[in-house]
């Protein structure tokens, strides 16, 4: 190639770029030679984002979320970590089972599921469920009898900002503490998001000695923020939990209870990314410079990014004011926006680091859509 890589920032993106690249994945993705788009994955990073995750909350319950990725390269690997593991969908579970997990580690948190999912998953050996109301938890009382039930509660009354799902503290007080049979039959509570609110719901809904058998508290599974994502960057665990993780601890010792935490994200932090080249270009229909990729790695960007690597096949030296960055597909997906720039051709490369997560490739077939290579960088000891 006759110019250097180049770093691409979008301007529809304020958020800032991770702090530590992945060299090792940069390195490969620079020298990928293909046509067709890809995914590449450092699964040394993954082991290392779950061990620093694992230092961060040390004495809880670590599950991995499935619905980060489910790839099944990437959950042998946490497999031979030690990993537990959160799902939320009958296929999810299935796939753990033929990878020989035993259903003591697999966990089921979607509280949306019919009698026959229940009965399924029972089945399977699956005894952990989450539900927001009373017909759900008599469905569950009845079907499994030794089942583990957990209460998902709803902070968007504490917390407008905050996703409105889960069971409200009105709900809780007329429809649960006040009925023995429902009160008793529930042995966790979970809500979603490394925040104080969910401490302080769950020291509320505590506090009322109205749950005699729960046993754990879930956080659920955002746990990617500032200060984990410091230690990520550092490659260690340097303290960066210290204010949350202690205000966890006091509420554990408070009511002697364990913790359960679901990272998905967090766990594939800085381990993958998609790499793709422009297919087609476009400025005389609308006026508007349009470059179009190949779709399959932007399927895995769970936002738009704010940050780019590019590598051009030959200096263009015309520049341009401004351009959109499209999908290829007829959804005409918006990537993102860039500001003045080098023209880009055909077949110039984009590598779109730190992405994978939440990734619908694997369940979406639009036909248009072209699925990409999925690979795995070799281990360090290889």
């Amino acid at each position: 190639m006759s110019k250097k890589l180049e770093i691409l920032p979008f301007t529809n993106d304020s958020d800032t770029y991770p702090r530590n690249v992945n060299t090792r994945l940069l390195l490969y993705c620079c020298s990928y030679k293909k046509t067709e788009p890809a995914f590449v994955f450092d699964l040394e990073r993954i082991k290392s984002n779950y061990k620093i995750i694992q230092q961060a909350f040390k004495g809880s319950n670590i599950y991995y979320a499935l619905k980060a990725n489910s790839e099944v390269s990437i959950l042998k690997t946490l497999k031979n970590s030690g990993a537990n593991f959160e799902t939320a969908s009958l296929g999810e579970v299935q796939r753990l089972i033929d990878l020989k997990i035993e259903p003591q580690k697999i966990i089921y948190s979607n509280p949306c599921k019919s009698k026959k999912d229940i009965i399924t998953l029972a089945n399977l050996g699956i005894n952990y469920f989450s539900f927001e109301n009373i017909e759900d938890l008599d469905r569950l009382i009845n079907l499994v009898p030794k089942g583990v039930f957990v209460l998902r509660l709803n902070l968007n009354e504490i917390d407008p900002i905050h996703i409105n799902y889960g069971s409200t503290w009105d709900y809780i007080n007329t429809k649960i503490l006040s009925n023995s049979r429902y009160a008793n039959a529930i042995q966790g509570i979970t809500y979603y998001g490394l925040h104080d609110i969910g401490l302080k719901c769950c020291d509320k809904l505590l506090s009322t000695n109205k749950l005699p058998h729960i046993k754990f508290i879930n956080i659920g599974g955002a746990v990617q923020y500032e200060g984990l994502i410091e230690d990520l960057d550092a490659g260690y665990y340097n303290d960066g939990l210290k204010v949350f993780t202690k205000k966890l601890k006091n509420l554990k010792d408070k009511f002697k209870i364990d913790v359960i935490v679901e990272p998905g994200t967090a766990v594939l932090y800085n381990a993958c990314n998609a790499v793709s080249s422009i297919k087609y270009v476009n400025n005389f229909c609308t006026g508007t410079l349009n470059y179009h990729l190949d779709l399959g790695p932007t399927l895995g960007l769970r936002k738009p990014p704010s940050v780019a690597y590019v590598l051009r096949k030959n200096s263009s030296e015309i520049i341009m004011d401004e351009a959109n960055i499209l999908d290829a597909a007829c959804s005409q997906r918006s990537i993102g926006k860039i500001g003045s720039h080098e023209r880009f051709n055909e077949g110039d490369q984009f590598i779109f680091p730190n992405v994978g997560m939440y990734s619908t490739m694997y369940i979406c077939d639009f036909h248009l859509l072209q699925k990409p290579k999925i690979v795995f960088l070799p281990s360090k000891n290889t």
